[in-house]
């Protein structure tokens, strides 16, 4: 970005794309598209920011941010300073503060941010006289991601004004999902939410946008849809960080084509702890006589908790359940379709129990199909025949079998 950009007046730091209107993110999308043929030069460099020195300070880990930073820096002829948390004195207990006017006083001319705490860039440009752009700030905003996904849309698109765009996924611990919602509002595009309750954040004032949790009901509508991942790092308490765990036996043996069986059930191996001896006799067996057999534990609401708040999350369903059944189901809207959720309603399951383990049920698919399809991408890790798969289990067994088209209702009329 040079001084003449952005209207003559642009502002000094870059902390969040609130920071931009309309206008000023036109201009910054019209230059890079003027600054995109530099990338194509057989010597993609200009003098922009000859004599002008960058420093990163990253409090997280980053590859493609930094990488990405450190290219635009030198491609703009800036020299550039590095800092790595790891080899300096943080680890002697030097503050924030202490680490940004030590490299201020180095004579720098702009400071790239990234760290775990919401706010430690704006922090920062008020210790520094250096220009400071934010790289991404805990669970608040990563600006200069959504510049590029608001330029990649644009070169797709074409134009953004009135384009409805939907943010999929892990919203509320996601800084791309609040910046992104913020700047193509700015940019005239409809924007909508989409995730279930437990992902959105607890209130949306101030969010210019809409939210759901039924994604067919505005999917034909949509000119972008953008998937957030789910949050895995330890500063998420988001219940779905929990992943899913499949158990492996396997002969010991180079037989190819071997035969998969896939058990599905809700108790026995938890986080890789085997704490079923049946199951575990049942796995060796197969895998005795040539089998390929993965044992998946489903996860219920209860289980996807974090493992931190276990009994919290579990008083919590069931103080939802004592206060009636469409409590409880409104916890699992959006974790299951309501269609399913309805159709257990109508059931009406005299105990709280029964209710969890329809509702349940639900998830032991899901579970199931996405344990299935990792199977079959890594098929050849195990040498496994794809033509050759067998799914089994107990209750969660029965309906995963039906949800496969594997077998039908009429199947387990007895279940």
């Amino acid at each position: 970005m040079t001084a003449t950009t952005l209207r003559q007046r642009g502002p000094k730091h870059l902390l969040s794309i609130a920071d931009l209107d309309r206008d000023d993110i036109e201009q910054i999308l019209n230059l890079t598209e003027s600054f995109a043929e530099v990338g194509e030069r057989s010597i993609p460099r200009v003098p922009a920011l000859r004599g002008k020195t960058i420093a990163w300070l990253f409090y997280e880990d980053s590859t493609r941010t930094r990488l990405s930073f450190e290219t635009a820096a030198k491609r703009l002829s800036a020299d550039t300073m590095n800092f790595s948390v790891g080899s300096s004195s943080v680890n002697k207990g030097e503050s924030l503060r202490d680490t940004v006017e030590t490299i201020a006083a180095m004579g720098i001319d702009g400071i790239v941010v990234r760290h775990g705490a919401a706010g430690a860039p704006r922090q920062v440009s008020e210790w520094t006289d250096a220009s400071v752009v934010n790289a991404g700030d805990g669970w608040h905003q990563h600006p200069t991601q959504s510049l590029l996904d608001l330029y990649t849309a644009r070169q797709h698109l074409d134009e953004l004004d009135g384009k409805h765009i939907a943010i999929i996924g892990d919203i509320k611990h996601s800084r791309v999902a609040r910046s992104n919602a913020l700047g193509f509002s700015a940019m005239g595009a409809r924007v909508t939410l989409v995730a279930p309750p437990t992902l959105l954040p607890s209130t949306l004032d101030g969010w210019p946008v809409e939210a759901t949790h039924d994604l067919d009901a505005v999917l034909e509508e949509l000119d972008i849809t953008y998937a957030e991942g789910l949050a895995h790092d330890e500063s998420s308490s988001s219940p779905f960080a929990t992943p899913l765990m499949l158990d492996l036996y396997y002969p010991d043996s180079d037989a190819a084509n071997r035969p998969l069986y896939m058990f599905i059930h809700g108790g026995g191996f938890t986080g890789g702890t085997k704490t079923r001896d049946d199951i575990v006799e049942m796995a060796t067996y197969y895998a005795s006589r040539g089998w390929v057999f993965a044992s998946i534990d489903y996860r219920t609401t209860e289980e996807l908790c974090d493992s931190e708040n276990l009994p919290e999350c579990r008083d919590k369903i069931m103080d939802l359940a004592q206060q009636g059944p469409e409590e409880i189901v409104s916890y699992y809207r959006g974790i299951a379709p309501d269609d399913w959720t309805g159709f257990v309603l109508e059931q009406q399951p005299d105990t709280v129990k029964k209710l969890q383990q329809a509702l349940a049920n639900y998830t032991a698919q899901r579970d199931a199909k996405a344990a299935l399809r990792w199977l079959v991408a890594n098929a050849s890790t195990y040498d496994v025949d794809t033509d050759y798969i067998t799914v089994g289990g107990a209750s969660a067994g029965a309906i995963t079998t039906i949800a496969l088209g594997i077998s039908n209702q009429d199947d387990f009329r007895d279940e």
